[in-house]
């Protein structure tokens, strides 16, 4: 009865372990992989105030995110569900998770050109 025992506890724990290393792996490819190779551009507004569940929630609807409980524990791994900043941000599908919680973090936001027109000043006092 004992080594019955000992090898259902054996057989447990090794189970346990390649479950373990299995989801780890998983894990580590799904920080690296990007959602989509589709190089699909999508922007996407955080607003002033979002709480991270919120901000995951718009990345998912998004298309930019595929598996919330992972992104949501790269973050927390990350330090960054405090750090994220508010703006509107241009995405990439083909940006990985770590990419994307990295430039939420540096508040990379979406920059538009403005041109402004030259005056030109002409002087006809003879200066």
């Amino acid at each position: 009865m004992l080594k019955l025992i000992n090898r259902y506890n054996i057989f447990l724990a090794v189970t346990v372990i390649i479950t373990l290393i299995l989801l780890s792996i998983t894990f580590l490819n799904y920080t690296v992989s990007p959602s989509d190779n589709k190089n699909r551009t999508s922007t996407v507004i955080i607003p002033r105030g979002s709480g991270f569940l919120k901000v995951t929630d718009i990345l998912y609807k998004a298309g930019m995110i595929k598996y919330r409980p992972f992104f949501c524990l790269l973050a927390v791994l990350e330090n960054a569900p405090k750090h994220i900043k508010a703006g509107e941000y241009e995405l990439v599908s083909s940006m990985s998770p770590i990419e994307i919680i990295d430039k939420l973090i540096r508040g990379d936001i979406k920059r538009y050109p403005v041109l402004i027109k030259a005056l030109s000043v002409y002087c006809t006092d003879g200066i």
